[in-house]
């Protein structure tokens, strides 16, 4: 693919949040998962907003459609004294992957986390999601043998509240 061929990459916005919310319902589609009812837009752009989001990315355009995009937000590992960007949702459209586009997101996540003194990224892949975890593989990341994620749901979440 040509130079000129290459999607461009900005900084998301809370504008971009139907955009946003599209593609996290195809990653969520692709993931072979049952279905489930992703933010809506309007909360996507609340978390995105502020002069300190929750949540921020990068958006990949072609032709002004937004064809890939990463959300990330820093994580602090107190264990290993060091702060990284988390990697909430990386999506590329169908047609684009094999462009080099996702490995193009991650690259401008990261130089984002080293300006705020990030030391690495952490993510999560779906158990059924082979081809991304190959791809991460290919890029260096290595899969954390000795952790399990748990998640407190809202009911849960709640009830522990009192």
């Amino acid at each position: 693919m040509s130079e000129t061929a290459k999607a461009t990459l900005r900084p998301a916005t809370a504008g971009d949040a139907p955009a946003i919310r599209r593609m996290i319902q195809a990653l969520i589609a692709h993931s072979g998962n049952p279905p489930v009812s992703p933010a809506p837009a309007e909360e996507l752009a609340r978390h995105m907003s502020g002069p300190r989001p929750d949540i921020e990315g990068v958006i990949a355009e072609r032709a002004g459609k937004a064809v890939g995009m990463i959300l990330y937000f820093p994580w602090l590992s107190t264990w290993r004294g060091r702060l990284n960007l988390y990697i909430q949702d990386l999506y590329v459209e169908p047609d684009e992957r094999g462009s080099g586009l996702g490995r193009r997101l991650l690259a401008a996540a990261a130089r984002e986390g080293k300006a705020r003194g990030c030391k690495g990224l952490l993510l999560a892949v779906e158990i059924s999601n082979a081809d991304a975890a190959k791809f991460y593989a290919r890029l260096g990341f290595q899969r954390i043998e000795d952790e399990l994620h748990w998640m407190l749901g809202p009911g849960p979440f709640e009830t522990l509240i009192g």
